[in-house]
């Protein structure tokens, strides 16, 4: 068993050999949630680096209680400086909000209108974005309606509500799909979502004084 020593233990008329087993189970358990969480470290940080075109991440966590037993279900957090969200037109700012979550890519017309084949994902996957903005001094509430989405349908979802709380805008976003494959019928599907999550990267923040 993996060259693990087995101490042979009487109890009862009988040879157990669990604890031993049970120890080596743990300790391959480790092993592979650190080759894990390494693999999902140097992915996550350089796909991070390459959306938002950065130099470095200042910190990435993995949730330690985010490997489940019958699946891989790995959480992260992650710091880093974005340059360039931020623009100003007279004594106005106007804040890009929808750069911050990653593009998956448009589709062009063609694409989203012709699909012959199925659609297989190489993986489910699903991210949630909780975005605080404090709001300057001197500057009012802004108009926030247009970054209200919410599209729920056969392939996944994209949401995301918006709203002003202790003078702070507050933006919640969800997007995740359900089918990791499916047929060609499906794909106006996965269009919707797509394309909800086109609409909001070119959404904006208008800070007025």
């Amino acid at each position: 068993i993996i060259g693990a020593e087995l101490p042979r233990e009487l109890y009862n008329g009988k040879i157990s050999f669990g604890r031993s087993w049970k120890r080596e189970r743990i300790r391959l358990k480790k092993a592979l949630q650190e080759r894990i969480n390494k693999l999902v470290r140097e992915e996550n940080i350089e796909d991070i680096k390459s959306k938002y075109n950065i130099e470095k991440v200042d910190t990435f966590i993995i949730d330690p209680n985010s490997y489940l037993e019958d699946g891989l279900e790995v959480k992260t957090s992650a710091v880093f400086d974005v340059k360039g969200l931020i623009g100003q037109a007279d004594e106005s700012l106007i804040f890009s909000i929808g750069e911050i979550v990653p593009n998956l890519g448009e589709l062009s017309e063609e694409q989203k209108n012709t699909r012959n084949s199925g659609v297989i994902l190489p993986y489910l996957k699903s991210f949630e974005y909780q975005i605080e903005i404090e709001i300057p001094q001197g500057y009012k509430k802004p108009d926030i309606s247009n970054l209200n989405k919410n599209i729920q349908n056969i392939a996944g979802s994209f949401t995301s509500t918006a709203k002003i709380e202790n003078n702070k805008i507050i933006i919640s976003i969800n997007q995740s799909f359900k089918l990791i494959k499916t047929n060609a019928e499906n794909w106006p599907a996965y269009v919707q979502i797509f394309n909800a999550l086109t609409y909001f990267n070119y959404q904006k923040i208008v800070l007025i004084k």
